[in-house]
């Protein structure tokens, strides 16, 4: 018996040879973000397996089998989180302490405005001492009520003002010199707030003589 072999079927008129189609799905995987590479090796099952004997054949791989683990998730998430949070606390304490700043020159205006007017008024004044628009000058703690508002925030609501207490406490003292006997009046002017449970306060004091 004669056995005759020879190449196998070539391709007809109108059909794809397999360089044709293994170009053509190189090029669409391309776009598609895959690679796609020639496999001699690739295994054959079915009926086809006799029909594609001898050709080459095709694998499609993805260009880029890597991710992202659960663990490596939740790290970012708890990072990003922390930072987050500590942004947040910056522009927090920034504005706080802004805030705070500006009610520290108000009340030291006040206490300025305040220890001007009694030095003003002299070493003798005296009248009522209800509030702290008083100018008693006598020796003591003044006035009675030294309920004061330092910040009306530019609202019409009372409830959200900054209250605090402006009082002035006086002390008489004499010194000599050379014989010459001089008297005065040491005034101390304290603003303290916010009213009940003070957290700052500034305080001045000044020598009116007689």
């Amino acid at each position: 018996m004669v056995v005759v072999s020879g190449p196998g079927p070539r391709a007809g008129p109108g059909s794809i040879s397999p360089e044709d189609r293994f170009r053509s799905l190189r090029e669409q995987g391309a776009e598609d973000g895959a690679l796609w590479t020639r496999d001699r090796k690739a295994p054959l099952s079915g009926g086809r397996a006799n029909e594609r004997e001898g050709k080459d054949h095709l694998r499609f791989t993805l260009r880029n089998e890597s991710g992202y683990s659960l663990i490596e998730i939740l790290v970012s998430v708890i990072v990003f989180s922390i930072a987050i949070v500590f942004v947040f606390q910056m522009l927090w304490s920034g504005q706080t302490t802004v805030q705070m700043e500006g009610e520290r020159r108000v009340a030291l205006r006040m206490a300025e405005l305040k220890l001007e007017e009694l030095k003003y008024a002299g070493y003798a004044s005296s009248g009522s001492d209800t509030d702290w628009t008083s100018l008693n000058m006598d020796s003591g703690t003044h006035p009675s009520d030294p309920t004061v508002t330092l910040d009306g925030r530019a609202t019409d609501d009372t409830g959200d003002d900054l209250v605090g207490s402006l009082q002035w406490a006086v002390r008489e003292t004499t010194w000599s010199i050379g014989g010459v006997t001089t008297r005065a009046k040491i005034v101390n002017v304290e603003v303290e707030w916010p009213q009940g449970s003070p957290r700052d306060r500034v305080d001045l004091t000044s020598l009116v003589g007689e």
